[in-house]
């Protein structure tokens, strides 16, 4: 069995993309901030709140190995915590992709001088 600091750098690596977009995410928020500042507000508690949550399953799942072999868990309990971890993330993960869609589809502000005037 690899040693959870390995388990934790394999998949950090594996995530990279992931972390990337959210960081990058980030900072367009920021930038965009006067243009679009719903959206923007929304994406500035979204990101870091779901690179936590990526992070923190990588830990996770790096430590619940030794705790279920120390605790010597038999197997249908040790399904039903990675099913409840799964359960969990999932249902975080889907409420920031809804958050992220809310995003996108959230009101702009008008900008009165691109619109033709009407007579």
């Amino acid at each position: 069995m690899q040693s959870p600091l390995q388990d934790i750098l394999v998949n950090i690596t594996m995530g990279l993309p992931i972390y990337i977009a959210l960081t990058v995410g980030f900072f367009l928020a920021i930038v965009r901030w006067s243009d679009t500042p719903t959206a923007s507000m929304i994406l500035i508690i979204l990101t870091p709140a779901w690179l936590f949550l990526k992070i923190g399953f990588v830990l996770l799942y790096a430590f619940v190995p030794q705790f279920i072999q120390g605790a010597q868990i038999d197997f249908d309990n040790i399904r039903n915590i990675y099913r409840g971890l799964n359960c969990g993330s999932s249902l975080v993960e889907g409420l920031a992709i809804g958050l992220l869609i809310w995003a996108v589809f959230a009101p702009r502000p008008v900008d009165r001088k691109a619109q033709p005037s009407q007579m």
